[in-house]
């Protein structure tokens, strides 16, 4: 059972033994009184009673018997600070056998830490055979990707957030942690049970770094391309105008998959009108007559503007039917400046009206 002593130099005079008593006066553990006051009632400094207590008294625990040796355990202190810690502290050996088992503690650590540096040189040595032999093309996809995965976060932090999904205790992804360190893609450091670290070679990472990358660009390469250079769309015909300013033909399409128009290429367009009176537009390539329904004797020497194109299919489908106004005639309108005055004139007429576009 624990217990402790005040001692007090028998060979000092009674005001400085009544200091001394006044400091350590301690009731169920609580010290009475307070070292403000000590030094207001008797009348001295700071320093002069550090002085009385660092050189004429301590106070003397005794912990009981140590269980290696049975020796009896005590701990000497000289200010009340250190009193509670130390009469609470838990000591179960003397300051020798801790020591002791300090010593041999750190005599064994040594001793595994040796034999961890020898099981290390073992696997960099199993590294070089690893890399001769290509052992990695041994492994299934799935774990082969795991591996990447590892070598990729490197840090054990890392590892447990990316790799195990944050549940460190992940079991099924520990067995492939130890089928690679068995099979000598990497180095575990353990701390007892504990795995700290992963060591990787280089030569190791850099081969099944670059077998994922190339076979990244393997498969780019290997990419159908999704975009078209042809581009087909319908022109609805409007059965009622709003005004004479709007169009004949107006609407939107929207394009399921991208469209290359590339520059200095030739592109030759064709038109059908349909039973409903809408025209279907199609802009194809030159270089892609072979594939295409258009008639050569269509296609011009040089290559035209859109509004070119329009126009000049618009007079021939005209040409054609006799029933639809000159492209002038449908769309002149909207060119010229002099029937300003008189088309706002128009009952009909409405300034910020936007127009339907059909491009």
């Amino acid at each position: 059972m624990k217990d402790y002593e005040i001692h007090i130099d028998e060979d000092l005079d009674a005001k400085s033994k009544q200091m001394l008593n006044d400091y350590w006066l301690i009731q169920d553990g609580i010290f009475l009184n307070k070292v403000a006051g000590i030094i207001k009632m008797h009348g001295i400094k700071q320093g002069e009673l550090n002085t009385l207590l660092e050189k004429h008294a301590h106070c003397e625990i005794n912990h009981g018997n140590c269980c290696e040796c049975d020796k009896e355990m005590k701990d000497k202190i000289f200010l009340r600070s250190d009193f509670n810690y130390t009469f609470k502290s838990k000591v179960n050996n003397c300051s020798e056998c801790r020591e002791e088992f300090r010593r041999k503690n750190e005599k064994e650590w040594k001793e595994h830490q040796n034999r961890q540096e020898e099981k290390r040189k073992e696997k960099l040595a199993f590294f070089d055979e690893v890399v001769n032999e290509k052992k990695w093309l041994e492994l299934p996809k799935n774990e082969l990707n795991i591996l990447y995965k590892l070598i990729e976060n490197k840090t054990m932090n890392k590892i447990f957030a990316n790799v195990f999904n944050g549940n460190r205790g992940d079991k099924s992804m520990w067995r492939y942690v130890y089928k690679f360190e068995s099979l000598g893609f990497f180095n575990a450091i353990r701390n007892g049970i504990w795995v700290d670290k992963l060591e990787f070679d280089e030569r190791i990472n850099e081969a099944i770094k670059n077998l994922f990358l190339n076979k990244a660009d393997s498969d780019k390469d290997r990419e159908p391309s999704t975009a078209l250079d042809e581009l087909r769309f319908s022109l609805a015909r409007k059965e009622y105008k709003q005004t004479i300013n709007h169009p004949d033909y107006s609407g939107a399409f929207t394009l399921q998959r991208d469209v290359i128009f590339r520059a200095k290429e030739k592109y030759i367009y064709s038109g059908w009108i349909q039973t409903d009176g809408s025209i279907n537009l199609r802009f194809t390539p030159v270089s892609n007559l072979q594939s295409s329904n258009v008639i050569q004797e269509n296609i011009k020497n040089e290559p035209q503007l859109v509004g070119e194109i329009v126009k000049n299919m618009f007079n021939e489908i005209r040409n054609d039917t006799r029933e639809l106004p000159t492209y002038e005639e449908a769309f002149g309108i909207l060119d010229s400046n002099s029937d300003e005055d008189e088309d706002k004139d128009d009952e009909n007429w409405d300034e910020d009206e936007d127009w339907d576009v059909p491009f």
